[in-house]
């Protein structure tokens, strides 16, 4: 709608309309005539050498940062590490690891523990594996060993392993007084009636060093190893207590200062090499379980 004006209010509109007006053309006139004259353009004095020498030093200080990154070493823990790729190993006997030639790090993954509330460590990791390697009855291999295991009944221990499939699949390596084969009258009988292939499927290590090489060799080859370590380290222990404070880990992965380890109901957790060296070894001086026959016991399933 328009607005209703008196003759002297549009008057005074229009004079102001007209103000607005002349003020603006004054104003357009004064910028003009304050403008700077436009420069002349300057040819570029640079030589085209010059720029090439600019551009090639870029590129090698590109170059060199490049290779900084690729040399500086990593500093993610190991366990955010991709784990080192391996090829596929076939493994039915202590010297089919002899070529293996492990990596200076290694990590298998993801692993979950069957019932690892029932406090059963060697149960927990043997039907890991067991299912790892493809067992579907794993949950009824778990009950069948829980009993014998928590006995240390070996023979019936082996008999439930036996039932699936498992006797020409376990292995046992271990180090005792440098020898390299198995003296003692009772674990030679054991080993003898239990393994299918007793020279295939036991090792004997003669020095702490052989004992890693194959851990890592194991480890490498995408194989879970169950160890037996001290959980307990106080003095003063009987070869009984001894025993009864070593437990069972399973290493799953290592690098140049830790060790991987995975523990009952469902823990992961990295060891300090020389930490878990010392744990390793074990207290015991007298050896009375079959299971834990020798210093750096360990223990794996072929997959």
């Amino acid at each position: 709608m328009g607005e209703d004006l008196g003759p002297q209010d549009a008057l005074d509109k229009a004079m102001k309309l007209l103000v607005i007006a002349q003020t603006c053309k004054q104003d357009k006139l004064l910028h003009n005539e304050t403008k700077s004259p436009k420069m002349p353009i300057r040819k570029s004095t640079k030589s085209p050498l010059l720029i090439l020498l600019v551009l090639m030093s870029i590129l090698v200080v590109i170059f060199l940062f490049l290779l900084f990154l690729k040399n500086k070493p990593s500093t993610l823990p190991i366990s955010d590490q991709a784990p080192v790729p391996s090829k596929k190993y076939d493994i039915n006997s202590w010297q089919d690891l002899d070529p293996v030639e492990p990596p200076q790090a290694f990590d298998i993954g993801e692993i979950r523990y069957y019932r690892g509330d029932k406090g059963c460590c060697f149960c927990s990791a043997v039907a890991y594996v067991y299912k790892k390697s493809g067992g579907t009855n794993y949950q009824q291999l778990f009950e069948d060993i829980l009993r014998p295991s928590y006995q240390r009944d070996m023979t019936s221990l082996f008999q439930q392993l036996k039932k699936y499939g498992l006797g020409n699949r376990l292995f046992f390596g271990y180090y005792h007084q440098g020898q390299s084969r198995e003296a003692r009258p009772r674990f030679t009988q054991t080993y003898t009636d239990l393994l299918q292939y007793p020279d295939r499927q036991l090792k004997l290590f003669t020095n702490r060093n052989e004992a890693v090489s194959y851990l890592k060799k194991a480890v490498s080859a995408g194989i879970p190893v169950i160890v037996a370590i001290e959980d307990d380290t106080a003095s003063g222990k009987s070869p009984t207590q001894e025993v009864e404070d070593d437990t069972f880990v399973t290493v799953i992965g290592y690098n140049k200062n830790q060790v991987k380890l995975y523990w009952i109901p469902d823990t992961k957790s990295w060891m300090d090499w020389d930490e878990f060296m010392a744990k390793w070894q074990l207290q015991n001086t007298q050896f009375v379980y079959e299971l834990i026959p020798g210093n750096y016991p360990m223990i794996f399933l072929s997959l």
